[in-house]
Order: C-alpha cells, then sequence, then structure tokens
C-alpha cells in the first residue's frame, strides 16, 4: 500500500474485492463466504473475474494499479 501510495497508483486487494463482493449478498458473494466458513481458497474464476472487473475499470480510466494477494493458488 505505501507504493500505491507514494506512486499514487490505484490499490487493488483481492481481500476487499472479496469481502465487498460477499457484503453485495452476490451469488458470487455466497460461494466466497461458503469458502470462508471452510476455511478454504476462493475459486480461481471468482477471483480472477473479480481482478480483471476492477483492472478494467482501472485501465479504462487510465489509472496505473497495483496488486496485493494475487494470485494466490497454484493455477
Amino acid at each position: 500500500m505505501a507504493l500505491a501510495e507514494y506512486f499514487q497508483w490505484k490499490f487493488i486487494s483481492t481481500g476487499d474485492l472479496l469481502r465487498r463482493e460477499v457484503a453485495n449478498k452476490t451469488e458470487k458473494g455466497k460461494r466466497i463466504q461458503e469458502c470462508f466458513n471452510n476455511f478454504k481458497f476462493v475459486d480461481d474464476e471468482i477471483v480472477i473475474a473479480l481482478v480483471k472487473t476492477e483492472i478494467d475499470s482501472y485501465e479504462k480510466k487510465q489509472f496505473s494499479w497495483i496488486i496485493q494477494g494475487f494470485p494466490r493458488t497454484k493455477v
């Protein structure tokens, strides 16, 4: 986060994205909560989709960005 502040980049936290999805009570959020409850990694497809959406929105606005917590699995 210090790098993001220093360079004025947008900061993407996969943890924040996952918690936001749970808070919004979406279908993905329900699956994420199941994974949290069972102490398992969230499905790669869900994490990748959330991160891609966030990156696409920043790219569209021509913002620089940095990611924390991605990737988390070998896939």
